[in-house]
């Protein structure tokens, strides 16, 4: 089975050269001093956490909007959008951590992997410590915009519903023709060469769960 540290080869350029900058400028001070870096590892894996959890409420989401080909297509591209986002910015951590079934020591190595700092059953690398670092701000404001999104889809399958409800009573509803919010921009690749890959981008078949999500630390 493939692990994250086999999606490294799919990682868009620029995001391991924003790894690579920051472990030349951080490495020492992260090894000196692991523990000066905990909230941007506590944060980080936080909000990658509860990114995933409303991704995987956002499907339910989507099929509530089949009746509407338009509306669905739309919030797929969406979902994709931020699904890709969310893989980018997990790859650099997970691919770099060890996962155990039971909170691990401080520190130490375990199974061939140098471990500085803990964060629940998150043993993290000194790599994982800097990634966490540098994408704080790209992981944060992923997490906004997958809340709010997740939020407008809920609105907008509601409005679906209650439409689909005031037609078969025979009654006009007034126009809640409510969209998800306009995505920004996702975070650039700072290369601009952000890896997309087949599985992501696989429309319905993300949905219909023909293509798999990664698992916490597998794919």
């Amino acid at each position: 089975m493939a692990t994250w540290a086999d999606s490294l080869e799919d990682w868009g350029t620029g995001w391991k050269a924003l790894l690579a900058d920051g472990l030349r400028r951080l490495r020492g001070a992260v090894e000196r001093d692991p523990e000066a870096y905990r909230a941007d590892a506590n944060g980080a894996v936080e909000d990658l956490v509860v990114v995933r959890a409303q991704l995987d409420a956002m499907k339910m989401g989507l099929a509530r909007l089949e009746r509407d080909p338009e509306a669905h297509r739309k919030a797929v591209a969406q979902f994709n959008a931020l699904h890709l986002r969310w893989w980018e910015m997990a790859v650099g951590l997970y691919a770099h951590a060890e996962q155990r079934e039971r909170p691990a020591p401080a520190r130490g190595e375990f199974g061939g992997v140098v471990v500085v700092l803990v964060v629940g059953a998150l043993g993290l690398t000194v790599v994982a410590l800097v990634w966490a670092h540098v994408a704080r701000g790209y992981i944060a404001e992923l997490r906004r915009e997958t809340e709010n999104e997740a939020k407008a889809l809920d609105v907008q399958a509601r409005a679906l519903e209650l439409n689909d409800q005031a037609s078969r009573e025979g009654r006009a509803l007034p126009g809640a023709n409510v969209v998800p919010g306009q995505l920004r921009e996702r975070p650039a690749d700072p290369s601009d060469g952000g890896s997309v890959l087949p599985w992501v981008l696989g429309g319905l078949a993300v949905v219909a769960g023909a293509a798999v999500v990664p698992a916490l630390l597998k794919r």
